[in-house]
C-alpha cells in the first residue's frame, strides 16, 4: 500500500531497558490524529516509497538501516552510544520526535551546546561509574556526548571539554568496584592521566556484622521451561524463595539463600558500607525448613533437566499439590512465623490460604419488617462479609447441589474429597467449615439460584419468613451472631441504618464486634431518648466505645451542641489521649486548672468538654447555662451516694441525652443503682423512698428472688454489661492464690491482747451509748486489727513500733524471688502508710520500684515508666490506682491486705488483666491466719454465695453492705494458731 501524502512518520524516544527509538505511523487529517500504529516497513517497501518520504525521514531511515539492519521487523531500536552522533541531531531536526508518554505532545528541537561535568558517580551498590552530567537533564555518552531535555524539549551536545579518549572511557561504562580502589589505580592510573580524567574517590569503609533475618516469599509466576531440546514450554510455577536480610545503612540488604556471595556493598553519605553474611547462622535457619511438617522440594528436583526463565531460581522450594499448599499455609507457616521467619505473600500467589475464625450468621430487620441475613468471618483480624463470595463459589461448583446436606459427614468429606474453599476478591482463600456450609445450603436452598443481595452483601427475606428464621436460628446455635443479642438489653431490633456510610469517618481504631454492638446500643437508646449504663468489665474499652459513639453522632449531624464527660481527675488526661489517638476529628478540651474559665471562651467550637467531678460542682452555674447534646459520667459510681452535692448537682444539669460508664455499677447496695438511674432518667425507678421499700429491703434483707428478677427485667434494657470471659477470649489465664501468713509469736500475742481489749470496750459501749456511736467504734476497732495484721508499726502505739511484721517479711521474700524470675509486679494496699514501709524496705534492698498514691502528681509518667519495663515493682494504693490505669506490662498482682468489697480488688487486678494483656496473670492475696483478715475473706465468699442464689440476678445485684450482724461476726473470737476460741458465722438471712 503506498504512503499517502497526509501521512507523516512520528518518532518516539523513551527509556526501556536501553534507549529505544520507536517509529509510529500517524495519520493526520481534518478530524485530527488517528491512533498511533507501529511502523515496521521492509527496506524494499521504503525504497519503493522513496518519493513520498521527506529528505529528513529518508536520512533517518537510512541511518537506522546502517546502524541495525533488523530494526524494520521490530519497529524499535535500542540505541548504542555510537548511534547518537548522527541520529539524535537528525531526530531533533525532523520536528516529529517526541518523548514516550509525555503530555502535552511537544516535539524536540535542536538545542545549543551546554556545559557538562565529567566525574565519578558513586552508585548504591558501592561501585563508582564515570559519567557526564548536566543538572536537570539526561546525558548520553558516545563519540560526542548529547543531552535530552524533556522540560525545554531540546536535544543538543553536552560539552564537558573531555578528550576523545576520555569520552571512550565513559562510553565503555567503566566502573570501580568497591574494595578495589588501589587495584584500579595500579591498572589504570597512567591511562587516566593520559586521558585527563579525574581520579575516583577512595571512600572509607565500614563493616556491618548483624544477625540475619530469615525471609520466605511465596509467589506464583508464569514462565517458560526450557528443555534440553531448547523447547520453551509455558508453565505456571508456585514456589517459595528463601532469603536473608541484614541491617545496612539504608535499611535491610537481601541475600538470596541460593547465592553464596559472602558480602555486599552499599554506598551511603560518603562511606562504603560492607554488609557481611553469617553463613553458618543461615544454614541453621535453612535446616528448619528441612524439618517441616510437609516435604519441600527444590524446583530443579520437580522439573528435572529444565531451565527456568523470568526470574525463577532452580533452588526455590515447592510442594506437589494444592492440598499441600493449603496445609503449608495454614499449619506450617504459623510455626515458621513463631520460629522467627518473616513471611511475605506475593499478590499473584495462587494458594494464599489464611486462617479464619468466628464464622457467624447474622440477621437484621428493617423498619418494614424485612430481614437481612448475612454471613461473615474474622479473617486475619478483620471481619469479612462472605455471603457474596459463597454465591460465587456455588456458581463455580454446581456439583454441590447434588450433595445431601442433611448428612454432615458427606459434606465433611467434601464433594471431591477436598475442603470447600472460598476465594476472596483480593486473592486470599479460606476454608468454610463443612457443617456450616451444610446448614446454609440445607436451610437456604435459594442460594443455589444466585439470589440478589443487598448493598451489605446480605440476603433479603420477607417478614413472612420470621417463623422459618426462628428455626434457622435454632439450627445455627453454634454460628449464630444475633445483633439482637442486645435483646437482653433492648427488646427492639437494632436497625442497620443506625450506621450511615460516613459514620466512622475519623475513627482511628478497629472496633471489635462487641464494641460495635456497644455503640449500636448507645445509638438505639439515644434514638428513643433513653439513658443507659455501659457497664462492661474493666479493660474492655468503654472509653473507646463512648468516643466512637460521640464521633458517630458528630458525623451524622446529631452533635449539634457539645457533649460533656465528667470523670475522676485521675483519668482526665487519659480521656484526652484516647480522644486524640482514636477520634482526632472530635474537637476536645479538658476543662481543668485555675484558668479554665478564661480558656474555655476560646473553645467555642469544641465537640467534647472533659471535666472532673469536683470541678463540675464548682463550675455548676456555667454548665447549667450552656446547652449540651450529651452528658456522660465516667466511673459513674462516683455519684452512687444520691445525697452528695455532686450527685444532686449533676442531676440538675440539662442535656438531650445522659449516659453512665462504670465497670462496677453496684458496689454496696441497690440505692447506688437508683442514684444512677435518677441521673439518667429521673423518676424511672420511682422515688428513692419507694424504691427502698419495694426493692432494696425485700432484696437486700430478705433475699426476695421475685423482686430481684422483677428489678432485673426493669433495668436490663438500660444496662449493657459484657464480661472479659465472654468477649475477650484471647485473654490469657488468670490464677488467684490465697497465701496464708503465720504471724510471729510477738505479733500474735499483741494481736490477741488487742482483740480481747477491743471486745471489752465494745461491750461497755453497747451498754452505755447509742447504736450509731457503737457502730463507729466497731469500725475503728476493725481498722486497728487490720492495721496490726499488715504491720504493727501502723498503729499509733509505742509498744507496737518494735514488733516485726510476718506479712511484710513474706512479701519481701516473694518480691525478691519474683524479680529474679523476671516478673513484673503490682502491689496494692489500702494503707498508704503501709506502702511507705514497703518502699523503705525495698530501698534498703536496692530493689527498683515505683509508688503511686493519691498524692502522686504525674500518674501517667509513672505508668509509662512501668509499661516501658523499667522498674519491676509498682506499689499502688487501692483507692488511687484502682481505676484509670493500664498496666498490662504486669503479670503478677499482690493484694497486701483484703478489702470488704471484692469488686474494688477486682478493679485493681484489672489494671493488669485487661485487653492488651498477653501473659498469664497471677493474683496473690496475703491473709494472716486466725485473724480478722480470714473473717473478711469468709464474709466475701458467703455474700457471693447468697448473691448467686438469686437466680438470674447475680450479675447485677450487689453484695449487701456490712450489717450489724456482720460487724459482730468480724469482732467475734478468732481461731488462733493453737486452735483456741470459736468462730461465729455471719448471718445468712437478715
Amino acid at each position: 500500500m503506498p504512503l499517502r501524502p497526509s501521512t507523516r512518520i512520528r518518532y518516539t524516544l523513551g527509556t526501556h531497558d536501553g534507549w529505544p527509538l520507536r517509529l509510529w505511523l500517524s495519520l493526520k487529517g481534518a478530524a485530527g490524529d488517528a491512533p498511533l500504529q507501529p511502523f515496521a516497513p521492509s527496506w524494499a517497501w521504503l525504497q519503493a516509497q522513496r518519493s513520498a518520504l521527506s529528505a529528513a525521514d529518508w536520512r533517518i531511515l537510512r541511518l537506522l538501516r546502517e546502524l541495525d539492519a533488523g530494526w524494520e521487523t521490530r519497529a524499535q531500536l535500542d540505541l548504542k552510544p555510537s548511534h547518537l552522533v548522527e541520529l539524535l541531531p537528525a531526530l531533533a531536526q525532523s520536528h516529529r520526535c517526541f518523548w514516550q508518554g509525555a503530555s502535552p505532545h511537544t516535539p524536540f528541537c535542536l538545542g545549543a551546546s551546554r556545559p557538562a561535568q565529567l566525574h565519578w558517580k558513586p552508585l548504591e551498590n558501592g561501585q563508582q561509574r564515570l559519567e557526564i552530567s548536566i543538572p536537570g537533564v539526561e546525558c548520553f555518552p558516545g563519540p560526542e556526548a548529547f543531552y535530552i531535555d524533556i522540560h525545554l524539549w531540546e536535544i543538543g551536545q553536552a560539552d564537558c571539554g573531555a578528550t576523545p579518549e576520555a569520552l571512550r572511557w565513559v562510553e565503555r561504562g567503566v566502573v570501580v568496584n568497591p574494595g578495589e580502589f588501589e587495584l584500579f589505580l595500579q591498572r589504570h592510573g597512567e591511562a587516566l592521566q593520559r586521558a585527563r580524567l579525574p581520579l575516583p574517590t577512595d571512600f572509607p569503609t565500614r563493616l556491618w556484622h548483624n544477625p540475619p533475618t530469615p525471609c520466605l516469599l511465596f509467589y506464583s509466576i508464569r514462565t517458560h521451561l526450557i528443555a534440553r531440546q531448547s523447547y520453551r514450554r509455558p508453565a505456571l510455577i508456585d514456589a517459595i524463595r528463601a532469603s536473608f536480610t541484614y541491617l545496612g545503612p539504608m535499611g535491610r540488604v537481601e541475600f538470596l539463600a541460593e547465592h553464596h556471595a559472602a558480602y555486599q556493598y552499599r554506598y551511603f553519605a560518603g562511606v562504603l558500607h560492607k554488609i557481611e553474611r553469617d553463613l553458618s547462622e543461615e544454614q541453621r535457619w535453612l535446616a528448619m525448613l528441612e524439618q517441616s511438617l510437609l516435604s519441600l522440594s527444590p524446583l530443579e528436583a520437580i522439573y528435572q533437566g529444565a531451565q527456568f526463565t523470568d526470574g525463577v531460581l532452580p533452588g526455590d522450594l515447592c510442594v506437589r499439590s494444592a492440598r499441600e499448599w493449603q496445609q503449608l499455609l495454614l499449619t506450617q507457616a504459623p510455626i515458621w512465623r513463631e520460629q522467627g521467619w518473616h513471611i511475605s505473600i506475593a499478590n499473584a500467589f495462587r494458594h494464599h490460604f489464611v486462617a479464619s475464625e468466628r464464622w457467624r450468621v447474622h440477621l437484621e430487620k428493617d423498619h418494614q419488617g424485612r430481614f437481612a441475613l448475612g454471613l461473615s468471618a474474622e479473617i486475619e483480624g478483620e471481619k469479612q462479609v462472605l455471603l457474596p463470595t459463597l454465591l460465587q463459589t456455588l456458581a463455580a461448583t454446581p456439583e454441590l447441589a447434588d450433595i445431601d446436606f442433611r448428612d454432615d459427614a458427606e459434606l465433611g468429606a467434601g464433594s471431591r474429597g477436598e475442603d470447600h474453599i472460598l476465594g476472596l476478591n483480593d486473592g486470599r482463600r479460606v476454608v468454610i467449615p463443612a457443617d456450616l456450609l451444610a446448614l446454609l445450603l440445607q436451610h437456604l436452598p435459594e442460594l443455589f439460584d444466585q439470589p440478589r443481595l443487598d448493598k451489605q452483601g446480605c440476603l433479603t427475606l420477607p417478614a413472612s419468613q420470621a417463623g422459618r428464621l426462628a428455626l434457622l436460628a435454632e439450627s445455627f446455635q453454634r454460628y449464630w451472631h444475633d445483633p439482637q443479642q442486645l435483646g437482653a438489653t433492648l427488646p427492639q431490633t437494632l436497625e442497620r441504618e443506625a450506621f450511615s456510610a460516613n459514620a466512622w469517618e475519623g475513627l482511628n481504631a478497629h472496633l471489635r464486634d462487641y464494641q460495635l454492638q456497644g455503640v449500636a446500643w448507645l445509638r438505639s437508646l439515644a434514638n428513643r431518648q433513653l439513658g443507659g449504663i455501659l457497664a462492661d468489665d474493666m479493660g474492655l474499652g468503654k472509653t473507646l466505645q463512648m468516643l466512637a459513639f460521640l464521633l458517630h453522632e458528630k458525623n451524622v449531624g446529631h452533635l449539634q451542641q457539645p457533649a460533656l464527660v465528667v470523670a475522676p481527675t485521675s483519668v482526665l488526661q487519659n480521656w484526652a489521649r484516647e480522644a486524640q489517638k482514636f477520634t482526632p476529628t472530635l474537637r476536645c478540651f479538658v476543662v481543668h486548672g485555675g484558668d479554665r474559665m478564661a480558656q474555655i471562651s476560646s473553645h467555642a467550637q469544641t465537640d467534647l468538654f472533659i471535666t472532673s467531678y469536683a470541678l463540675s460542682l464548682r463550675d455548676f452555674t456555667f454548665w447549667q447555662s450552656i446547652p449540651l447534646s450529651y452528658l456522660v459520667l465516667d466511673e459513674a459510681h462516683m455519684i452512687k451516694n444520691s445525697s452528695t452535692k455532686v450527685a444532686k448537682a449533676l442531676r440538675q444539669l440539662e442535656s438531650d441525652h445522659k449516659f453512665c460508664m462504670t465497670g462496677t455499677p453496684l458496689e454496696n447496695h441497690l440505692g447506688e443503682l437508683w442514684s444512677l438511674f435518677e441521673f439518667m432518667m429521673p423518676g424511672s425507678l420511682g422515688s428513692e423512698a419507694r424504691f427502698k421499700r419495694v426493692y432494696r429491703i425485700p432484696i437486700e434483707k430478705h433475699h426476695n428472688e421475685t423482686r430481684a428478677v422483677g428489678l432485673l427485667q426493669r433495668i436490663q434494657p438500660h444496662i449493657l454489661r459484657r464480661k472479659k470471659s465472654e468477649v475477650a477470649k484471647e485473654l490469657p489465664s488468670k490464677t488467684e492464690v490465697l497465701i496464708p501468713i503465720t504471724m510471729t509469736e510477738p505479733q500474735r500475742e499483741f494481736y490477741d491482747a488487742l482483740h480481747a481489749l477491743t471486745q471489752r470496750e465494745i461491750t461497755d459501749l453497747l451498754l452505755a451509748d447509742g447504736h450509731e456511736t457503737t457502730r463507729i467504734s466497731i469500725l475503728d476497732a476493725l481498722l486497728r486489727l487490720r492495721q496490726l495484721c499488715c504491720d504493727p508499726r501502723l498503729l499509733p502505739l509505742e509498744d507496737a513500733k518494735s514488733l516485726p511484721s510476718a506479712k511484710l517479711d513474706h512479701l519481701l521474700v516473694m518480691l525478691e524471688e519474683l524479680v529474679e524470675e523476671g516478673r513484673r509486679i503490682l502491689v496494692f494496699s489500702q494503707f498508704t502508710s503501709m506502702l511507705a514501709l514497703i518502699r523503705e524496705a525495698l530501698q534498703q534492698r536496692k530493689i527498683p520500684h515505683l509508688l503511686l498514691t493519691g498524692a502522686t502528681q504525674n500518674r501517667q509518667a509513672l505508668v509509662e515508666r512501668f509499661q516501658a519495663e523499667n522498674e519491676p515493682i509498682f506499689l499502688i494504693s487501692l483507692k488511687a490506682g484502682g481505676v484509670g490505669l493500664n498496666l498490662t506490662a504486669a503479670d503478677t498482682v499482690i493484694h497486701f491486705d483484703p478489702w470488704w468489697n471484692p469488686a474494688a480488688e477486682e478493679q485493681a487486678t484489672d489494671r493488669a488483666y485487661r485487653i492488651g494483656q498477653d501473659k498469664p496473670v497471677f493474683v496473690y492475696k496475703l491473709i494472716c491466719e486466725g485473724t480478722i483478715e480470714e473473717k473478711i475473706v469468709l464474709l466475701q465468699e458467703r455474700k457471693r454465695a447468697l448473691q448467686d442464689a438469686i437466680t438470674g440476678a447475680a450479675e447485677l445485684l450487689p453484695a449487701a453492705p456490712l450489717s450489724d450482724e456482720d460487724l459482730v461476726f468480724l469482732l467475734s473470737q478468732t481461731v488462733t494458731q493453737t486452735g483456741a476460741g470459736t468462730t461465729t458465722q455471719p448471718s445468712e438471712a437478715r
